[in-house]
């Protein structure tokens, strides 16, 4: 039998060969992944801790910026250097007042226009 007669003897049953392949294929990587994480978790070199992603997008957006402070009207949505213009229009009793840029990103405000 050449091989151009066996598959077309297989050719029906092609799909569902293909099909339990790829269903062996990924069950199999994934215990060999489970087993290695169980093995990485059991060995102490890491560990795992539960974060939520407001406190991780939080700890990113506080890098941001050249570590100036910014400040913000509470009812505003932008955030102004001390060197902006436009800080001069906040009142006083509504000022807010961030450690870096990216605190003020991570609150919700975004940078000012024409505030560089």
């Amino acid at each position: 039998m050449s091989i151009p007669e066996y598959l077309q003897k297989i050719k029906p049953e092609l799909p569902d060969i293909l099909t339990v392949s790829c269903i062996v294929l990924i069950c199999t990587a994934a215990m060999g992944l489970y087993r290695i994480q169980a093995q990485i978790v059991q060995s102490g070199e890491v560990q795992v801790v539960q974060a939520t992603s407001t406190a991780i997008t939080r700890i990113a957006n506080a890098e941001v910026g050249d570590g100036r402070p910014v400040y913000a009207s509470k009812n505003g949505t932008k955030y102004y250097y001390s060197t902006c213009a436009g800080i001069k229009r906040i009142k006083e009793s509504n000022l807010v007042t961030f450690a870096s840029a990216g605190l003020a990103i991570s609150e919700g405000y975004g940078l000012a226009n024409g505030c560089k």
